[in-house]
């Protein structure tokens, strides 16, 4: 597995559409070593899109994630109180997620409207 840092921002769709285009996709973090490693990249305050999502038919906010490589995993590093499904801006909720800082928090986040992150891509 080769995971590659993107410094461009884009929506979690337009960085997975990126990752999909060069054979992969958002990057898959079941360790709380690769979150750890993910998280130093960013250095405190920094955030990018991972492969975490959440279905929109699924009970929030807590049901149905999953990895876009279809990895399955019991390994979660949401910091509390997420994932909460907070509607910032978009009703649609918040079903993708994106790591944080230099322990590589997870947290939940609109996935088109709600501004735009680096991201991570996993091949």
């Amino acid at each position: 597995t080769c995971i590659a840092q993107c410094t461009d921002a884009r929506t979690w769709m337009e960085a997975e559409t990126v990752c999909a285009g060069w054979g992969g996709h958002l990057a898959t973090l079941v360790s709380t070593q690769e979150s750890a490693c993910v998280g130093m990249l960013l250095g405190a305050g920094g955030r990018a899109w991972i492969g975490y999502y959440q279905d929109a038919a699924d009970t929030e906010p807590t049901g149905g994630w999953e990895w876009t490589s279809g990895i399955a995993s019991g390994f979660t590093n949401w910091v509390a109180p997420q994932p909460n499904n907070n509607v910032d801006i978009l009703l649609e909720g918040q079903d993708c997620a994106f790591v944080e800082g230099l322990g590589g928090a997870w947290f939940d986040h609109e996935c088109t409207g709600g501004g735009t992150f680096p991201y991570f891509c996993e091949r």
